[in-house]
Formats: structure tokens, sequence, C-alpha cells
């Protein structure tokens, strides 16, 4: 297993006390004044680094407000910004305690994600919509999710129109937009894709009934038959298979193993071996060509009154074995 000294001193820095001292700094860089913080997300990854979200009160010049604050500290020796340039970027501030350096953002400057600005700017997402042929007259935006660095979902609702705009990493955009023009064309009940932007912005139109979660946890109502959850894998078109591979999530056993050993240490034996087990069930097995969703559990399904009316997050379509589905979907529900 890989040594996690160094993660564990990177999740430290920015999940502990330091990370006072660190955010202050960052923030004062940017022309203000931390006043109070709280951690709200930690993205730990021990063969990459670390990215945290913080929701923190601020005082600046003009006064002070609620920010959303993000940081992320790499394993990898940083000699580019984190949106791969060399160039400083904008609304992000550098910090270093002398061996690690951290950028930290102001939401929406994530460096990662260039199209997350445009996305919550009610005149650059009308601008947007109606390069599509949407009435975009009126346009209100709410913010549904953020993953720094990772995407972002804003709601974009018009008096005739109701829609979400996913925010990614531009270098995906164009295949996740083919992703859906696929599924959708196939007969599945997936978001239409109205199309894309160059700078990561997918718009997606809505889809009827609630989430399989919500469902499951209403004692049930509503939630669909197993068969149906199978008859929906099992009407992915066979051009999936011909998409690049992603790798099943039992794959990185390992990996999650070291993520829990950081957060649990007493753990992280148990989770070692257990990864270990699941490598050596898996030796041998091939990658598999049949098509697949590649993060399918409950979230990703919606229902109403008892059938199935959408599938969502296809992103992750590609060959593979379809016991990886069934596995992420009972491991989820479990």
């Amino acid at each position: 297993m890989p040594d996690t000294a160094e993660p564990d001193a990177g999740i430290r820095l920015l999940t502990g006390d330091d990370a006072n001292a660190l955010l202050g700094a960052a923030v004062a860089a940017m022309g203000g004044r931390l006043d109070e913080w709280t951690l709200s997300q930690v993205d730990h990854r021990p063969a990459t680094g670390t990215t945290t979200a913080y929701a923190a009160r601020v005082s600046w010049p003009d006064g002070d407000r609620a920010e959303t604050l993000g940081a992320h500290l790499s394993t990898r020796p940083q000699t580019r910004a984190p949106d791969g340039s060399s160039e400083p970027v904008p609304g992000v501030a550098t910090v270093s305690d002398g061996e690690h350096q951290v950028h930290v953002w102001r939401f929406p400057a994530d460096p990662a994600l260039p199209g997350l600005a445009a996305a919550c700017d009610p005149v650059a997402v009308a601008a947007l919509l109606r390069s599509f042929g949407v009435d975009a007259t009126g346009v209100t935006l709410r913010i549904l999710g953020y993953r720094p660095r990772r995407r972002a979902v804003v709601e974009a609702t018009t008096p005739g129109a109701r829609l979400f705009v996913k925010v990614m990493r531009p270098r995906t955009v164009e295949q996740i937009h083919r992703r859906h023009v696929l599924l959708h064309d196939a007969g599945l009940p997936v978001p239409h894709s109205l199309g894309w932007s160059g700078d990561g912005l997918l718009v997606l139109s809505p889809l009827p009934g609630i989430g399989l979660r919500e469902a499951v946890n209403n004692a049930g109502a509503g939630a669909c038959s197993p068969d149906q959850l199978w008859d929906l894998l099992e009407r992915l078109p066979d051009a999936v298979s011909g998409l690049p591979r992603r790798a099943p999530w039992a794959a990185n056993a390992g990996h999650y193993a070291e993520v829990i050993g950081v957060s649990l240490p007493m753990h992280r034996g148990w989770a070692r071996a257990l990864a270990a087990s699941v490598d050596t069930a898996l030796a041998g097995r091939d990658a598999g060509d049949e098509p697949v969703h590649g993060d399918f559990y409950e979230a990703q399904v919606l229902v109403d009154a008892g059938r199935i009316t959408g599938l969502l997050d296809v992103d992750t379509i590609g060959p593979g074995h379809r016991v990886d589905d069934l596995g992420c979907l009972l491991g989820h529900l479990s």
C-alpha cells in the first residue's frame, strides 16, 4: 500500500487548526478579513491531493458577506495553476506553510471550472439559453449543488421553461453531451441536452418524478421494483460498449481503503485487508464489454407512482460488467 504520511499532513493542514491561518492569509490576499469559517466538504484523494470547501463569513471593504471558499492541496509538485495554465488565476490566492502550496478561491472563481462564474450570472445564462432557442426573458438562477474542482448544477427558470445548467471541466463537456444524445435517441429516460459551451456548460431539460432514495425512505411509497431497475440497465444500447472505459468502483478498493485510513486511522488495517480481499477476488477477471452506467445507484434514478421516469448522471457510461452496476446500487442502498 502507498505511504500516506504526506496526504495525512495535507488533510490536517486543510481541516485542522492550521486551516484558520491558511484561510486567513488567502482571504487577506484577496482584500478581505476572515471572520469565521466552517468546513463543509472534503474530497481526499491519496494519490493526487485534497480539495475542501468552507462556509465562511468575510469582511470586505464594502461590507461583510457569507462566502463559499474552496481550497486544493496537491500531493504532486505544482508548476502550474489549478486550471493548467502558467499564469495567475483571477480570484485565486496561493498560500504556503513553507512545505505545502495551497490554492484558495472564492466561489464562483473555481480555477478548474472556468464556466462556473458564467453559470451563476443571469445575463450570461440568458445569452446561453437564447443561443439554443430558449426565451430567457426574466431568467432566475438557483445553485443546486457544488463540488469544488469537480462540478456544479444551477437551475435556470424562466416564465416558460425550467432547465439545468451543469458545470464541468471544459475538456469533458462535449463528450457528456454526446452521451446524453446517444441514450436519449435510444429511448432511455435521460435529460435531453440542448447543447454545450466551450467553457464547460451543459444545458439539460428536467425530468418528472422524485429520486428513488426519497421514495425508498418514504416507506417505499412510489418506489419501483427491482425488475424495473434491471430492465433499465438492459435498455442501454450496444453503442455504449464502444465508449472509453472507466474503471469500476471495485477496482479502486485500495484507494478507498486509504481514504478510510486517513479519516479513521483506527480502521486503516481493516480497510486495507478488505481492499486486499477485493483485489484477490477480482484477479484475472476481464474488463467486461457489457454496456453499463458506471455509477448506478438510487440517487441517479427518478420514479413516479411506482415506475421509473428518469436516469441521471450518465457521464460514466461505457463498457464493463453489469454486476458492478448492481454492486454499486446495493452498496448505496445498504
